[in-house]
This record gives C-alpha cells, sequence and structure tokens, in this order.
C-alpha cells in the first residue's frame, strides 16, 4: 500500500477477485475435457485481449478456444459456467462498500471486462447503483495496466489524483495507477482491505 496523508475524493475498484471471485474457465475445461489447465490457460489468453477489449464476441472467444484445442462440441455448456461463475461474490468486500458508500465516498469501478459478462454483471451486483463512474476495457478498448485506460477514469472523475485511492488484486495494474499519482492498495481479501482503509482513517 502507498500511503498519504489527508482525504480521500474518490476510490476506484478492479472488479475480477476484489468484488467477484473471478471466472476460472480453464477449470470447466480440465473438469469435462481432462486438458491441462496450463494449455487451457494459454490458449484462453491468446484471444482474451479481443474479447476484453470489445473486439470479439462471446461466442467468437469460445468458439475460438475449442477450435485451438480441438474440442468437437458445442461450447454453449462453457458459456453457461463461464456466465454463472460470473456471479460469485468475493466475501466481505460487499460490506466494506457499503460502508464506504455511508460515507458519500465517490466511489469507481475500474476493470478489464467483457461486453457480454460485464451487462450480466451489473444486473447481479447492481453496479450503477454502487459505483458513480465505470470504465471497462470492453468499452475503451484500453486494457489495464495500459495507461491510457487509467487517465479516461480520471478525466471521468475529475479528480486529483493525489487523492484518489486505485484497489486491485494485481501489483502490475496497480504501478501505472502509482505512476499518475494515485495512492493505490494490493487487495488480498477483504479483511486485509479493511485493514488498509482504517490504517488511513477512510473506515
Amino acid at each position: 500500500m502507498t500511503k498519504k496523508s489527508g482525504s480521500i475524493d474518490a476510490i476506484i475498484f478492479d472488479f475480477g477477485r476484489v468484488i467477484q471471485r473471478g471466472i476460472n474457465g480453464d477449470s470447466f475445461l480440465w473438469a469435462m475435457y481432462g486438458i491441462g489447465r496450463d494449455l487451457a490457460r494459454s490458449v484462453g489468453r491468446k484471444y482474451w485481449q479481443d474479447f476484453g477489449r470489445g473486439k470479439i464476441s462471446e461466442s467468437e472467444y469460445c468458439l475460438n478456444i475449442f477450435k485451438e484445442l480441438y474440442i468437437d462440441d458445442s461450447p454453449q455448456w462453457f458459456i453457461n459456467c463461464c456466465r454463472g461463475a460470473n456471479h460469485l461474490e468475493m466475501e466481505g468486500t460487499g460490506e466494506i462498500i457499503k460502508r464506504l458508500k455511508a460515507q458519500k465516498i465517490c466511489l469507481a469501478l475500474l476493470t478489464n471486462h467483457t461486453k457480454e459478462w460485464l451487462e450480466e454483471a451489473k444486473l447481479t451486483f447492481k453496479l450503477e447503483e454502487i459505483f458513480q463512474v465505470i470504465v471497462a476495457s470492453c468499452y475503451c478498448g484500453y486494457m489495464k495496466p495500459e495507461p491510457e485506460i487509467y487517465q479516461i477514469m480520471l478525466k471521468k472523475l475529475g479528480t486529483n489524483p493525489s487523492r484518489t485511492i486505485m484497489i486491485d488484486d494485481k501489483e502490475s495494474n496497480l504501478k501505472p495507477a502509482r505512476a499518475l499519482g494515485m495512492q493505490t492498495i494490493l487487495f488480498e481479501s477483504a479483511e486485509k482491505l479493511e485493514k488498509e482503509l482504517e490504517l488511513l482513517h477512510i473506515l
């Protein structure tokens, strides 16, 4: 955590593995077909950039994975599994967000996510009721840790970076935030996040 004194104007949250548990497609492919997780993960990452930037659809993403892994089957069950995982909440984070919301702190969401899965998540987690600003890779065309996506967020927020906190579960996604002058917290668990925010006298 980078720690500075003074009040905070806005807190930016990551989504996957911070608010939502994350989608592990490689586990589904291993369970169904016995495909090695490293191989499945590698193939998934190959197409994730285009999927996450909104350049290909959910169906195209899954069909590409199945084709490259020589799976002669409909990917619909895989789509259903991924969508089901998209609804799983990270324990404890929601309660912290409620407490921050009650303090009238501006909350924002910065996520590498896809159109189909994000639209579902907006309904499941009521994201548009919680967050005043949402910036997603699938709509802006940039992905963390590219600096442009952070700049888009700061412009939408209109806050001073030094009075803004970025929370993410990946250190690589926090480095650009710090380079722009933001305070950062590496998310490891809701319990640790609560303690970090208490140290900053926010909770």
